[in-house]
């Protein structure tokens, strides 16, 4: 009797168990990464990550999440996009593995983060070869940008903000441990630069020593006396602190940057018509981050002045003249496309 008892015990307590797992299942989350679901048991909700090198304090990082906010609001909730700022996941060339990966599914940059997928992109590493960011526009937003924009869904990408004209900066600027106010006060200047050939080339040219240093690492660079002197849009250079160990600070001018929000492809691809409305609320942050940049900057540079910084600006002519033979070079080696340099004038 007691052993008849004990084994009819054993398969309740096994077929109550076998129940159970049946059933706990049903309210969790789907196999799609960042999706959840409600009482309803059916997914509903997308979250994707956007990585970006910015704090969340700088007006880029303000953006960035005005951005996040519009998508949210837009979606009902459908969609939320996540800032992660400050390089939280990982550097530049990190965040663009991450993105062609799909571990990240946003990216918000300068296009010349893309130079290993296509050369089209190092013409927004050059120095001095744009006269204004308008030309700089014109050529992104006509049939330059639709060949970008194909060569990076080739290789995994989207660019989200179609527009093609959220601008960084609205210029950029050298801060130094020493006035630069003519092409020869640069001559052997331990000059900071990203990692990028053709940058370090024509800065090389102009008779800079350049040194590849993370964007995060520059102000301690500078402050330990490795590096001398930081280019930067003037809208980040109060943020990072570059004022207090280089208070001199050049308007040069170097190049125009365009700022993009790339998503992995995969990802752009698997979202609802509802849920790309993130190109109109990209393209809507870049008309609002426009339209506040110049204020915003102007306001920082009395604050700056007021700390003891001094600007200057920088005659740029001699720079182009300088680098025409390295542009010729460039065309001839297929970085820069045929007929570019009588396009913008040359």
């Amino acid at each position: 009797m007691k052993k008849g008892l004990s084994l009819a015990l054993a398969l309740t307590l096994v077929l109550t168990l076998l129940g159970s797992c049946g059933t706990s299942g049903s309210g969790s989350a789907s196999g799609d990464s960042g999706s959840s679901q409600g009482s309803g048991g059916a997914a509903s909700k997308v979250t994707l990550k956007l990585g970006t090198k910015m704090s969340e304090d700088s007006f880029e990082g303000k953006c960035y999440q005005y951005f996040a906010d519009l998508v949210n609001e837009r979606t009902g909730g459908e969609v939320e996009v996540v800032v992660y700022p400050s390089e939280q996941l990982g550097d530049a060339q990190t965040q663009v593995s991450n993105l062609q990966l799909g571990t990240q599914e946003l990216y918000g940059e300068g296009g010349n983060y893309f130079t290993g997928y296509s050369n089209m992109f190092e013409i927004t590493n050059i120095p001095f070869l744009f006269s204004s960011n308008e030309q700089f526009i014109d050529l992104v937003q006509g049939d330059f940008g639709k060949e970008q924009q194909k060569v990076m869904e080739e290789n995994g990408f989207h660019i989200v903000n179609t527009n093609r004209d959220w601008l960084r900066g609205p210029y950029r600027v050298v801060c130094s441990v020493k006035p630069l106010q003519t092409l020869e006060d640069f001559k052997g200047l331990r000059f900071r630069t990203h990692e990028s050939d053709m940058y370090m080339k024509c800065w090389s040219t102009l008779g800079t020593n350049p040194i590849v240093i993370n964007w995060g690492e520059a102000y301690l660079a500078i402050q330990q006396g490795t590096a001398e002197a930081v280019a930067s849009p003037v809208s980040q250079i109060e943020d990072m602190g570059f004022y207090e160990v280089a208070p001199y600070i050049t308007e040069i001018d170097e190049y125009p940057q365009e700022i993009l929000i790339v998503a992995n492809l995969d990802v752009w691809n698997k979202l609802t018509e509802e849920q790309q409305i993130l190109t109109d609320a990209a393209n809507e942050t870049a008309a609002y981050s426009n339209g506040l940049l110049q204020e915003e900057v102007d306001a920082s540079i009395a604050r700056m002045e007021e700390a003891g910084a001094t600007f200057y600006k920088l005659d740029t002519k001699p720079c182009t003249e300088a680098l025409m033979d390295v542009y010729q070079d460039m065309v001839s080696a297929g970085t820069l496309p045929e007929g570019i340099l009588e396009q913008l004038g040359y």
